[in-house]
């Protein structure tokens, strides 16, 4: 008989208490701003980067490597993917060049595809902050007086309070994030493995825009825990290349 799943765990912790767990968890800012924060849905954020990577093909943009042909010793051909290692051809400085540009349009198609992951990830993860708009209209004059364009849209409006006044420290934005992804897993998924997806999100969120300035070692205080982050440069990799077809003779 196999050991209980995490899942079979939290039911029975549940199912054995007379009353439903309720936690609350809160995070103060650098600017002392306090809020609630909520789960989110970590299937929402999934189901976004495979929208965005199923519009990106849609529209033509080169996020797959592009490929080249192969002999085999049986007299087949087989397609493959390149790598940074497969551009140049011997003799063939023509062929050589298009491989190079190809692969340029490539890792630009996969920049953009990135920032634009991390821009819905940040948007999702950043409806679980509890926070509304002020009821006056001071804050947005305080701005406009500094030439400063407010969006119309009330979700953009709210994501530009959120961003240039409750998390004026780009620091304060990053352990909240990592916060909010902290809660919707636990009880869950194990802590060992929410520790090597935290590591993976910070992967993510440092190589998007603007976060390549963000200091390391951070220890912020939320509420009566802290919450230590470190932020590692991490070197762009290609993605694992597979074969599209097998050797058949």
């Amino acid at each position: 008989m196999t050991g209980e799943t995490e899942i079979q765990k939290v039911v029975k912790e549940v199912l054995s208490k007379k009353t439903p767990e309720i936690r609350e968890h809160f995070f103060t800012t650098s600017a002392g701003f306090k809020l609630r924060l909520k789960p989110v849905s970590l299937s929402e954020i999934l189901e976004a980067e495979s929208g965005i990577e199923a519009d990106f093909r849609e529209q033509g943009k080169p996020i797959d490597p592009p490929t080249y042909e192969v002999g085999t010793v049986g007299g087949a051909t087989m397609t493959e993917f390149h790598d940074a290692t497969t551009l140049i051809v011997e003799g063939d400085e023509e062929q050589t060049k298009l491989n190079q540009e190809m692969w340029e349009k490539h890792l630009a198609a996969l920049q953009e595809m990135s920032i634009e992951k991390a821009k819905i990830r940040q948007e999702i993860i950043m409806d679980a902050f509890d926070i509304e708009l002020p009821a006056d209209d001071y804050w947005m004059k305080k701005q406009q007086r500094r030439h400063i364009r407010i969006p119309d849209d009330p979700y953009d409006q709210r994501m530009h309070y959120i961003n240039t006044i409750i998390f004026a420290s780009p620091r304060d934005l990053v352990v909240a994030m990592i916060e909010v992804m902290r809660i919707s897993m636990e009880g869950v998924v194990p802590e060992q493995k929410i520790k090597a997806l935290e590591e993976s999100f910070l992967g993510s969120i440092s190589s998007g825009p603007g976060w390549e300035t963000i200091l390391a070692d951070t220890d912020q205080k939320s509420g009566n825990e802290k919450s230590k982050v470190e932020i590692r440069s991490k070197t762009k990799r290609v993605a694992r290349h597979k074969k599209l077809a097998e050797t058949t003779e």
